[in-house]
């Protein structure tokens, strides 16, 4: 049951991560931060990634021991309470260097479930 929940949570963090990048596409950071609608939808991405990372079990979680889950929820923790204190800055690295490296240490298919 754990395995088939932490799969269906990797699928929701690499569709999230899709969507980041399909919201910052390719204009660069002045695109990105004069579309106000694209930041917020990067920052709603970013929550939900956050909060399927809380939900991983510990296993899951050891599994993908290179991927930084505590700052991740941190980064959702952030969003969700101290949003004055975030920067455009910062989520646009976030979400060009970050999601991509989650992406591919995920294996960027979402299909397969974690390993066990």
């Amino acid at each position: 049951m754990a395995v088939e929940r932490d799969g269906a949570l990797i699928r929701d963090i690499l569709g999230a991560c899709r969507e980041v990048r399909a919201y910052v596409g390719h204009g660069g950071y002045d695109t990105f931060v004069a579309d106000g609608k694209a930041y917020r939808a990067v920052e709603r991405c970013l929550e939900i990634i956050g909060e399927a990372a809380r939900a991983l079990s510990p296993a899951c979680q050891q599994v993908y021991a290179q991927v930084p889950w505590r700052k991740i929820v941190g980064l959702r923790n952030r969003l969700s309470h101290e949003y004055g204190d975030i920067d455009y800055e910062e989520i646009y690295l976030i979400a060009t260097v970050s999601v991509p490296e989650l992406i591919e240490t995920l294996g960027g298919k979402g299909s397969r479930p974690p390993p066990t």
